[in-house]
C-alpha cells in the first residue's frame, strides 16, 4: 500500500478528489466538476468557500515571481523590466495557479475537516 502522503501528493498533482484520491476535480483543463464523479463529494460547500484558496494562489504566484526577479537581477536587467517580465510569467501561469490553488485548498480543507 502506498504511503498516504505520496498518494495525496499524487492526487494534488493530478488534480484528484481529496476524499477518494481518484475522481477528477476538473472535467477539462479549467472546467471544474460540481462533485467528485467517483465518491460524490461536493466540491463547493458554500458561497465564499474558495476565499481561502487565494492565500494558496498568492504563494504559488510568489513561487513563480521571486525566482524570476532573482534571475533578472542576476542578469543585471534594468529595474523597469522586472514588472513586465513578472507580469508575463504570472499571466502565463495564472490559470494553472488558480486551478492548482483550488485543488490544494480542497485537500487542506479535507485534511483539517473531513466530511
Amino acid at each position: 500500500m502506498p504511503e498516504p502522503s505520496r498518494s495525496r501528493l499524487r492526487a494534488i498533482l493530478t488534480r484528484r478528489c481529496p476524499r477518494c484520491l481518484e475522481g477528477a476535480v476538473y472535467q477539462k483543463i479549467f472546467k471544474p466538476n460540481a462533485a467528485c464523479p467517483e465518491c460524490g463529494l461536493v466540491f463547493e460547500r458554500e458561497p465564499g468557500y474558495f476565499l481561502g484558496s487565494f492565500y494558496v494562489s498568492y504563494g504559488f504566484g510568489a513561487a513563480v515571481a521571486i525566482p524570476t526577479v532573482i534571475v533578472a537581477l542576476y542578469l543585471d536587467l534594468p529595474f523597469l523590466w522586472l514588472f513586465p517580465i513578472v507580469a508575463i510569467w504570472v499571466g502565463l501561469f495564472g490559470p494553472l495557479i488558480v486551478t492548482y490553488s483550488r485543488v490544494v485548498w480542497y485537500h487542506l480543507d479535507h485534511v483539517v475537516d473531513p466530511r
